[in-house]
């Protein structure tokens, strides 16, 4: 059109379009923030609780802490500053995993994944508050108030086992070889592991290279190691059946075709106790677990217990041991969506959780001298606490 003939009705119509698009992108250019600015916490279980704490403003991410004072402290305590970097660069909860620190990493994701969806209003803000239990010697502290409403399962079985590391799949696979219906529950997502070095005493191993120790100068060197501080018909215990767990683990490894060494370690002459050669090992270097990769020992017993009729259901967190008339029936646990569900044990309750070496409260109460000496500690947090 040319400018001269431009009529006013012309230019006003041009004018009120031109307009009404500079509107639009006047809008398109503002938009709504991503998230409410403000500081959420959420808490996810690691080996301990792993609290992270995220900084909003309206768009992005703006400051990450971590709180995971209760992890491993070589392990997910040294991945701290890799794993809030991470955060930060990402702008997300998907970050890659710190290698060695899978599970503190699995955490951080959950935890921060729950600040970040509180920022942008899809759930409630979490309240973290810190309960730190009175130097009153009642270590266990007041017991969890559970509403039988907000049970959502009762699942009932013969033998209940908590925990699933080396002490647990081994009574697991006792209760299924006796034909018993046994579930073993762990708040990790699968089994933490069989111990790759068990001492025994007169396992078919050291018969047949010929080592022989004596059961009661064991016991004896054991009681002065332990400063006196100890169960010696505990200690007997062991004496006495090991050898053939020992054996029994033997057949089963080598149903997968690995083998079992007794490696009696090096006697050294300047060591201030006796030396006892008691120690096996598994050969995993040319094992094959069917994906290519070798096998390690909570695979192999995950399998035989599956096979014998044992259930597994992991990422489920014991909350309290139920008692009626003095004999513990079962527990109460969370299950992987952090709802409440009841185990019922109708012939027993196997407590396998570990890491009352790292409950210092726990030890004051009740075994105190033991912090006396406690020079380094690299015990982890036991599966239920």
């Amino acid at each position: 059109m040319d400018k001269k003939n431009l009529s006013r009705r012309a230019f006003l119509r041009t004018s009120i379009a031109s307009g009404a698009s500079l509107a639009a992108v006047g809008l398109h250019a503002a938009p709504v923030g991503i998230y409410k600015p403000g500081t959420y916490s959420a808490k996810a279980s690691g080996i301990g609780d792993v609290v992270v704490t995220m900084t909003f403003d309206s768009n992005k991410i703006t400051d990450v802490v971590l709180d995971v004072s209760h992890e491993t402290p070589n392990i997910g305590q040294a991945a701290a500053k890799q794993l809030r970097q991470s955060l930060l660069k990402a702008q997300s909860a998907d970050i890659d995993a710190v290698s060695g620190a899978s599970i503190t990493s699995q955490a951080v994701h959950k935890a921060a994944a729950k600040c970040i969806a509180q920022a942008k209003g899809e759930i409630p803000v979490e309240v973290i508050t810190k309960t730190e239990a009175a130097d009153d010697g009642d270590w266990l502290g007041k017991p969890p108030e559970i509403a039988e409403k907000d049970i959502v399962d009762t699942i009932k079985t013969e033998i209940l086992v908590i925990g699933c590391g080396t002490g647990g799949m081994f009574a697991v696979a006792a209760a299924a070889e006796e034909g018993a219906k046994v579930i073993g529950i762990d708040r990790f997502p699968t089994g933490t592991g069989i111990r790759d070095d068990l001492a025994a005493m007169n396992s078919r191993y050291q018969k047949k290279q010929g080592t022989k120790i004596d059961k009661f100068e064991f016991i004896r060197a054991v009681t002065i190691y332990a400063a006196g501080h100890l169960q010696q018909d505990l200690v007997k215990v062991w004496c006495d059946n090991s050898g053939a767990t020992i054996d029994w683990y033997g057949d089963r490894l080598a149903e997968r075709g690995v083998e079992l060494w007794h490696e009696s370690g090096d006697k050294v002459d300047s060591a201030y106790h006796h030396h006892f050669p008691t120690g096996h090992s598994p050969r995993w270097r040319t094992s094959d677990d069917g994906t290519g990769k070798p096998l390690n020992g909570n695979k192999v017993l995950y399998d035989y217990c599956v096979k014998k009729g044992a259930r597994f259901d992991y990422n489920t967190k014991m909350v309290e041991l139920e008692r009626k008339n003095g004999r513990v029936t079962g527990c109460i646990a969370t299950n992987k969506d952090g709802k409440y569900v009841r185990y019922v044990a109708s012939k027993g309750t196997v407590v396998a959780t570990g890491g009352y070496s790292l409950n210092y409260k726990m030890l004051e109460a009740l075994q105190p001298w033991t912090l006396r000496v406690i020079g380094r500690n690299r015990s982890v947090q036991g599966r239920s606490w």
